[in-house]
């Protein structure tokens, strides 16, 4: 009831009562589809979704270029190239990322996500 009424009541140790703010942003992450998670009514509540897709290769690279410049570890494609053989390569091709997500249904606001805005 406080998330949509955006207020709550609070009850001190004497008894009294009084009303307090309630607002929120509630952020949900999965790699599941959220329609086998929760029923219609509530995924109305959540206002905006946004899909991230995985990163490509060269994302993926640049990322872990950079965590490593940042732990001050040395970095040798060697490395990127390891890992992707072991855990990242696909069966075919299309298997390298998730399926893509599916458009907002009527009513959902899906906020577009550029790769330079997503960093």
């Amino acid at each position: 009831m406080p998330l949509e009424s955006r207020v709550d009541y609070l009850t001190l140790h004497t008894g009294k009562k009084f009303q307090v703010p309630f607002d929120v942003l509630i952020v949900f992450a999965t790699n599941l589809d959220p329609e086998s998670l929760a029923d219609e009514a509530f995924l109305r509540r959540i206002p905006y979704k946004i899909p991230i897709d995985d990163p490509s290769l060269d994302e993926f690279t640049s990322i872990f270029e950079l965590n490593c410049r940042r732990r001050n570890l040395r970095f040798h494609q060697v490395m990127v190239a390891y890992l992707q053989r072991r855990h990242y390569t696909p069966a075919g091709p299309s298997a390298a990322r998730l399926p893509p997500a599916r458009s907002a249904r009527p009513g959902h606001r899906a906020l577009p996500v550029s790769r330079a805005s997503s960093r």
